[in-house]
């Protein structure tokens, strides 16, 4: 049953080439996937989800909130059309008030906030009791491009590429968010991006041309395809983690903040 709900939520891998320049979301498309909680969730918040609407494809039945300090205009179109309602605002001051969500996402979003631990105190407050939290995020072993000698010239700068996407640290360790959410259980922790999956990652953000790209990774195809099938051993360079709030859900009303 598990296996089949993971294969209909990578369909839903929103990238136009998702085997190849769209390869990197796909893995943690799974890597989030294989942690999902299994009970429902009626009404669940996306922090930071930007363009992406990544919790929408884990949830499409459930009616979803989406923060962010500035959504892109064509992001307020699509959602529109959806059950996602988009609410400015930010993460270390969230618009709702204390108990009144079932699930909060944070995908890739604690590593672009200097207040982290605000946060994800933030998180757990607007959580009801015995709600999740879902993060992912970058790992302390994360680097770009990750063989530098072999992506001398075409990759951006490591410093450069942080700036560009607005980290203001590299990632986290295993242990790091499970004390950040220190008020709740962690329920299951999943990872992705391995040292041969990495190439095609780093290949689709480096500068080159799009159809050069996607030549590349086809190239070597065969060394990604191992390497998500089969595993490697060595760092993975993101992570997810299900974490549970103590105590019984029940009930509550949705309020947005003026």
């Amino acid at each position: 049953m598990r296996t089949r709900r993971i294969k209909q939520i990578l369909r839903r891998n929103p990238f136009p080439h998702r085997r190849t320049l769209g390869f990197f979301y796909g893995e943690k498309m799974r890597a989030i996937a294989s942690i999902l909680p299994q009970e429902e969730h009626r009404s669940v918040l996306e922090v930071g989800g930007g363009a992406s609407g990544l919790t929408s494809l884990f949830f499409p039945r459930a009616r979803v909130v989406n923060v962010d300090p500035d959504p892109p205009a064509r992001e307020r179109q699509r959602q529109a059309a959806t059950r996602t309602q988009l609410v400015p605002g930010v993460a270390t001051r969230l618009p709702f008030a204390s108990s009144v969500f079932d699930c909060v996402t944070l995908f890739d979003v604690l590593e672009h906030v200097p207040d982290d631990q605000m946060a994800a105190a933030e998180a757990m407050r607007v959580l009801r009791p015995g709600g999740s939290v879902l993060v992912s995020c970058p790992s302390r072993e994360w680097r770009y491009p990750y063989y530098r000698s072999g992506f001398p010239n075409i990759c951006s700068s490591e410093v450069g590429i942080m700036a560009e996407w607005g980290h203001v640290r590299r990632g986290y360790s295993r242990e790091d968010i499970p004390r950040l959410f220190s008020g709740c259980e962690s329920v299951a922790a999943s990872s992705y991006i391995n040292p041969l999956t990495v190439i095609a990652h780093d290949i689709a953000f480096s500068k080159l041309d799009e159809r050069l790209k996607i030549a590349l990774i086809l190239l070597q195809y065969p060394v990604t395809l191992f390497g998500y099938v089969v595993g490697w051993p060595g760092p993975r360079m993101g992570l997810a983690f299900t974490l549970r709030k103590a105590g019984q859900r029940s009930p509550h009303k949705v309020e947005v903040a003026a």
